[in-house]
């Protein structure tokens, strides 16, 4: 449900408008109504600091993460509090970055210089200055020929990827032969660049940037100690940021004299904060919100339904005037996703690992552990249903012959999803008659209840006629005629209150369209559910079978194939398979079931002035 919200305007003198802020922020729970502006420079200066502490703290947490904090010793001590710790550690990763980078380059190098061996760089080019024509040379294995090295000055340093690395000298111009090999070698063999340091000298220069980074690390987990400082620092940089929205956000009255604000808060703590008032020089006014008005929403369900606010949330926030979808949501959302998965043995396997998972996880994690083992009880409760488990189909094993018949077939499935779907879709319209009365009026719904009278009343002609033995809407024809003829009315005379009847008439004929087509449409939506968990089923019955008819007839072998297929195969079945289920479950709940219910959302979080404070 939607908590009232109680509206206050306040007028404040304006040399006191900072104190009184500063007193209601104290409180914490007025959602101050704030102006679209632009922000000013020093805001956007401070939102970049924001973004730099954010991004140090991202950091320092990932690195925490990669190696044992308790072993790197005790934190440094910071003069210059949070703020030189900030340049610290992007001093520190701005290093890290760059020496990372040149590691990357080196070992390049030294791969590339590993095959010309070791040589001294100052006696390479003492042999230059003195006229020796040095050369470096790479070729084809196939096309290197040794008898190169007879007929001149050739010394072959290494072989790599199938390569002959070599360095030759070029022979002086009256030595014929060793001009001929060297024609024919050049013209086979590509030069290479002449390295400028050998790979012992790169590989000492790695050592170093390693031993470098490893420093580095060791200081970074020291500093991961005083991450709760960069947290303290960027929430300080928000409350300021906020405090100057808000302040920014009173208008001015009286020739600047006074400061207008409004603002929000929930009922239940009304009580508490006019006693705050009365504590205050400001003067303010306190009145019920109107459901039309653009109030911030703070939602307030029993623990069940509660599990399911993140999921609602994907879509959007109910606006004030509206109906909170979560407790409706929550029950056939639960109800749908076993229904998509339907196998005991994958809702067993949700409900222990969530278990075991709870015991590990921070706290912020245990309502979403505590919805998948709500999960795996639908899916276990559906497995049950349909004698499914882990792909096995129970009612083919000897020990549950009694009771396969118990078992619900196909045909009852699909039958059931459209059941199932049509009582969504029914129930979606009826919120949609409260959510329209409560914001426009009865007469507004009249259209609404008229398409409900008719579905309803044709639904219970046809079955009462069905369960007597007669032809389909026999029984009652007359009562069922006059019901048809009276939602007829209501669907073409009064779907749109005080406009002429004619236009009233066509616009009937197409909503009359709209609704057929549509509700067709989405009814046969729901038919996923069906399609979902019988594909379910057939694959990790399929795997069943490529398990124990693919092992080799070798006992530990034949045993850990086994085993490794079936891990492998109903491990990509839960992936696929449980991740359809909620994605088809969302589609159902955002589209058929919002659209049955006329949900409008982009409603505002509440969200109460007060000080930032970051949980750690």
């Amino acid at each position: 449900m939607i908590v009232p919200m109680i509206k206050y305007q306040f007028l404040v003198y304006h040399k006191e408008l900072e104190a009184f802020l500063e007193a209601v922020r104290d409180q914490g729970v007025v959602d101050i109504t704030r102006s679209e502006r632009e922000a000013s420079e020093s805001e956007k200066a401070m939102w970049n600091e924001v973004n730099r502490y954010g991004r140090a703290m991202e950091f320092l947490a990932d690195t925490a993460r990669t190696g044992q904090v308790a072993s790197a010793g005790p934190a440094p001590d910071m003069p210059g509090g949070a703020a030189d710790m900030l340049r610290s550690v992007e001093g520190l990763q701005q290093e890290r970055e760059s020496l990372q980078n040149k590691a990357g380059q080196l070992q390049k190098e030294i791969a590339a210089a590993e095959v010309w061996g070791h040589f001294d760089p100052q006696t390479l080019q003492a042999l230059r200055t003195g006229g020796c024509q040095l050369q470096f040379f790479a070729a084809a294995l196939k096309q290197f020929n040794p008898d190169w090295a007879e007929r001149m000055a050739l010394v072959e340093t290494g072989r790599q990827n199938g390569k002959v690395y070599f360095v030759a000298v070029q022979p002086d111009a009256d030595d014929a032969a060793g001009c001929e090999t060297w024609q024919a070698m050049t013209a086979e063999a590509e030069p290479q660049p002449v390295p400028e340091v050998p790979a012992e000298n790169l590989q000492q220069d790695l050592r170093q940037c390693e031993e470098r980074l490893a420093a580095i690390q060791t200081e970074l987990l020291q500093l991961t100690a005083l991450r709760p400082a960069l947290v303290q620092a960027r929430d300080e940089l928000l409350t300021q940021i906020d405090f100057g929205d808000a302040a920014q956000s009173a208008d001015d009255a009286v020739e600047n004299r006074l400061a207008v604000l409004e603002g929000y808060v929930p009922v239940d703590r009304d009580q508490a904060f006019r006693a705050f008032l009365d504590t205050q020089s400001a003067v303010y006014l306190a009145s019920e919100t109107e459901r039309h008005e653009n109030a911030p929403v703070l939602l307030k369900n029993n623990w069940f339904a509660r599990l399911f606010e993140p999921i609602c949330a994907m879509n959007s926030m109910p606006l004030y005037g509206e109906i909170d979808m979560t407790p409706f949501v929550a029950p056939f959302f639960w109800l749908f996703y076993g229904f998509c998965l339907a196998d005991g043995g994958y809702g067993l396997l949700f409900i222990i690992a969530a278990g075991i998972a709870k015991r590990k996880m921070k706290p912020a994690m245990k309502p979403i552990l505590t919805l998948v083992q709500f999960f795996g009880l639908s899916t276990l409760l559906f497995g049950i249903l349909t004698g499914n488990f882990f792909g096995i189909s129970l009612g083919n094993l000897a020990v549950f012959a009694d009771v396969k018949d118990k078992f619900l077939d196909s045909d009852f499935l699909f039958t059931l999803s459209l059941i199932v779907g049509l009582v969504q879709i029914l129930f979606g319209m009826c919120i949609k008659v409260v959510n329209i009365i409560r914001q426009q009026g009865w007469r507004h719904a009249i259209s609404t209840i008229s398409w409900l009278w008719l579905i309803v009343s044709s639904i219970a002609c046809f079955l009462l006629s069905k369960y007597a033995g007669q032809p389909a809407f026999a029984l009652g024809k007359t009562l069922h005629l006059a019901a048809l003829g009276l939602a007829a009315v209501g669907i073409f005379l009064f779907n749109s209150p005080g406009r002429n009847p004619l236009v009233n008439v066509g616009a009937g004929l197409w909503d009359t369209y709209n609704m057929v087509t549509g509700m067709v449409g989405d009814l046969l939506s729901y038919i996923r559910l069906f399609v979902l968990g019988l594909s379910g089923s057939i694959l990790g019955a399929v795997f069943n079978t490529l398990a124990f008819g693919l092992s080799p007839d070798i006992p530990v072998l034949g045993f850990l194939v086994s085993l490794f297929i079936l891990l492998f195969g109903h491990g990509i079945n839960i992936f696929m398979n449980g991740l359809g289920s909620f994605v088809h479950t969302i589609r159902l709940t955002f589209l058929e079931f919002y659209k049955a219910s006329g949900y409008s959302g982009g409603g505002q979080l509440y969200n109460p002035f007060r000080i930032i404070h970051t949980e750690q």
